[in-house]
């Protein structure tokens, strides 16, 4: 799915994502933007419109719903390496 998109469209799905995991944490918008150190209205233009936010900003937003980059990306599966 993911290589099939653009970056505008890569970030509003990452938006509405991320909104969903917090929402379904029961976490306010506001609360998480508070914790991640960012203003509440970037993180209303993330979720909503799909504003593009650094790396750094969202590691710290999923920091503060205590999810990560697999979470969203459907990946929460431990994968095991094999070394040849």
């Amino acid at each position: 799915m993911l290589e099939n998109m653009n970056e505008k469209d890569f970030y509003k799905w990452f938006g509405k994502e991320f909104q969903g995991l917090r929402e379904k944490r029961g976490l306010k918008q506001k609360d998480v933007a508070d914790i991640a150190g960012i203003a509440s209205t970037e993180l209303s233009r993330f979720e909503n419109t799909g504003k593009k936010i650094s790396a750094y900003k969202i590691l710290r937003l999923l920091k503060a719903i205590e999810s990560s980059m697999e979470e969203i990306l459907g990946e929460t599966e431990k994968k095991t390496y094999s070394h040849d």
